[in-house]
Formats: C-alpha cells, structure tokens, sequence
C-alpha cells in the first residue's frame, strides 16, 4: 500500500502489485510513516475532544 499525502488532514492510498515484503528498509519506511499518521490522528483527536486516551491507539 502506497500513501501520498495531498494536504493538511487528506491522504490518497494505492495499492500496490509489486510490494515484497521480504525487503526490511521498505517495512521500516512503511513503519516510520504509521507512526507519523498516528501522531497526526492523535493531534486531531485533540482538537477535537480537548483529550486522547492512549490506551484507544491500535499503533504501538
């Protein structure tokens, strides 16, 4: 699956046919930019209730 952000709080997601999951710099990009998507949820999580329980985060 390939993500591209188009503008603050929009993101586009592909799928992609030739992803080897065998490649550990891949997965580790893949990883790096979840970690990046759940900051940012967790921020709009914020503006919007003024609060964020960590423990709701399925992302560890």
């Amino acid at each position: 699956m390939i993500l591209e952000k188009l503008g603050k709080e929009k993101y586009q997601y592909f799928v992609s046919s030739n992803f080897d999951s065998t490649k550990i710099d891949d997965l580790m990009d893949i990883y790096k930019n979840l970690l990046v998507i759940k900051e940012e949820i967790i921020q709009i999580s914020r503006k919007k209730d003024g609060k964020y329980n960590t423990d709701e985060c399925a992302f560890v």
